[in-house]
C-alpha cells in the first residue's frame, strides 16, 4: 500500500486503519505501506516504482 500523507481526497488514516486491521488479523504477511510525506491525491514516481516492483516479485 502507497499513500500520501497530505492526500485531500483519501485521508491517509484509512490506509493506516487498514495496515492494522491487516495486522491485527494476521494477513499482512505480504502487506508493505509507503507513506509519502507532503504528497496529496497523486502517484509519484517513487510509488510507482514500487508498485512495479512489487508485481515483479510476486507475480
Amino acid at each position: 500500500m502507497w499513500h500520501g500523507q497530505e492526500d485531500d481526497v483519501v485521508p491517509a488514516i484509512e490506509t493506516f486503519r487498514l495496515q492494522q486491521a491487516l495486522a491485527a488479523a494476521k494477513l499482512d504477511k505480504h502487506v508493505t505501506c509507503l507513506w509519502a510525506a507532503g504528497v496529496r491525491h497523486r502517484i509519484t514516481p517513487e510509488a510507482l516504482s514500487a508498485t512495479v516492483a512489487f508485481f515483479r516479485q510476486h507475480l
